[in-house]
């Protein structure tokens, strides 16, 4: 009798989630990290205009793209992080309380951003 083989995720990532949503499949899993990592580092870098102008709009509407990636990536801190700077860009911030909360988001997107880079390396390599 063959044991299935198990992988611990970082603790960070929604393990139940992810094995449910991508049914399972381990390689998908580290393709879909890659995938929003990428995504989600673009979308960043598309949003920089709108926040150098102060354009809170914009930038709910760039971030509001960005939310989702995270959640379908299992890291659901961050996806809430999202939401409640979307919320905040809802309310028409003014210009330099607007930079200042973007600029504390990409930081903390910069650190999601990382765990996706270390676990789907850590994962093709146990898939090896």
């Amino acid at each position: 009798m063959t044991t299935p083989f198990t992988y611990d995720f970082s603790a960070v990532f929604d393990t139940g989630y992810l094995m449910e949503v991508h049914d399972n499949d381990l390689h998908a899993i580290a393709e879909i990290f890659e995938t929003a990592r990428n995504q989600i580092s673009n979308e960043i870098e598309l949003s920089k205009p709108f926040a150098d102008r102060g354009d809170a709009e914009s930038l709910r509407q760039r971030f509001h793209r960005i939310k989702p990636l995270w959640g379908f990536a299992g890291l659901h801190f961050w996806q809430q992080h999202v939401q409640v700077f979307e919320d905040f860009c809802s309310r028409k911030p003014a210009r330099e309380n607007l930079i200042e909360s973007y600029q504390r988001l990409v930081q903390q997107m910069e650190v999601g951003l990382n765990l996706l880079d270390l676990e789907a390396t850590r994962l093709k390599t146990y898939l090896q």
